[in-house]
């Protein structure tokens, strides 16, 4: 058995794996403890991006919320989005490039806490406005764009999925 505790101001819920299940404590949380609230999705992602294969997991809270099956399959996908957005890209090509207000680490740092309800209309108008000054400048902001396409087009195809298994099994 393996514990992992999830990083933060309060430390936030503790998740135990146990073979292919994931157990998360959410009764300290204010959150519903339930993926379609906007927060548990963002902490339920950041901790299952950091597990190995699970097939179920259960949210523990005052009424516990099981996830099997094509759900967990749904989670697991969107903890792979949630892990592209907290992406630190920056490091590919120097220490300049992460401090550069232009680098997707930058462009989408306020957006994080918002997961899985991005505006990506926003970060598209981010990438327009920014001057190009160099060739390496173009290429990350290039990047960039794709990078928010590819994330709009995953949560789109995650979020009729996702609407279906809100709620898990109690």
């Amino acid at each position: 058995m393996a514990f992992l505790k999830r990083a933060g101001k309060r430390g936030g819920p503790v998740s135990v794996t146990d073979g292919s299940r994931l157990t998360i404590d959410c009764r300290g949380c204010d959150g519903n403890s339930d993926i379609s609230d906007r927060r548990c999705a963002a902490c339920i992602c950041g901790i299952v991006k950091g597990t190995g294969e699970i097939d179920s997991i259960l949210l523990r809270s005052s009424t516990d919320t099981a996830y099997h099956g094509e759900a967990v399959s749904l989670i697991r996908d969107l903890a792979s989005v949630y892990a592209m957005v907290t992406a630190d890209l920056g490091d590919r090509k120097g220490a300049k490039c992460r401090m550069c207000r232009k680098s997707f680490s930058h462009l989408i740092a306020d957006q994080i806490p918002t997961f899985p309800d991005l505006d990506i209309n926003a970060l598209r108008q981010r990438t327009s406005q920014i001057p190009v000054g160099s060739e390496v400048c173009g290429i990350c902001v290039s990047d960039s764009a794709r990078m928010f396409e590819n994330i709009l087009t995953a949560l789109e195809d995650l979020s009729a999925r996702m609407a279906v298994f809100a709620g898990g099994e109690e």
